[in-house]
C-alpha cells in the first residue's frame, strides 16, 4: 500500500472509504501513465522484475484488506478472491495486448472495469456504502 493511501487509511470511516479513495487514486495516477509504458514494459527486465514484486507485495496487502472487509461485512466471504486477483492479472493484460487504450482511456477502462467488480463484491451494508461514497467522490 502507498504511503498515501497509508495515511488516509489512519483517518478513514471505514474500508469502504479507504477502497473508493484508493481507486480514485489510482485512476488520477491512471491519466499520467502513457499506454506505451504498458506496452514497452517487456523490454526493461529490472523494471518488470521490479513491477513483479510489487505486485506480489501489494496482492499480500490485498488479501488482508479482503479479510477485513469480509470480517466487517462489506464484502462477501463466500468469493475466492484469489481467482478474482489472477482473472484482473488476465484481462488487464489483454487491455493492453489488444491495445483497447486506442478507444477509450485507460481510466475508463479501469474504472468500469473495477466499479463493477467492487460492487460483486459487496454485501448489501457495503453497497449502501459504497454508493454513498461514489456519489461524494466522483472516480
Amino acid at each position: 500500500m502507498t504511503k498515501r493511501i497509508q495515511d488516509y487509511a489512519m483517518t478513514a470511516e471505514n474500508e469502504i472509504d479507504i477502497v473508493v479513495t484508493f481507486f480514485r487514486m489510482k485512476f488520477a495516477d491512471l491519466d499520467s501513465i502513457t499506454p506505451k509504458f504498458f506496452t514497452e514494459l517487456d523490454k526493461y527486465e529490472k523494471v518488470k522484475l521490479f513491477m513483479q514484486e510489487y505486485k506480489t507485495e501489494q496482492q499480500t496487502e490485498a488479501t488482508e484488506f479482503i479479510r477485513k472487509c469480509i470480517e466487517n461485512g462489506f464484502f462477501v466471504p463466500s468469493i475466492n478472491y484469489g481467482i478474482i486477483q489472477e482473472v484482473c492479472d488476465y484481462v488487464m493484460s489483454s487491455v493492453i495486448s489488444n491495445s483497447l487504450y486506442k478507444k477509450y482511456t485507460l481510466k475508463d477502462i479501469f474504472c468500469n472495469f473495477f466499479i463493477v467488480l467492487l460492487r460483486g463484491f459487496c454485501t448489501e451494508k457495503g453497497l449502501v456504502l459504497l454508493d454513498l461514497y461514489l456519489k461524494k467522490t466522483y472516480i
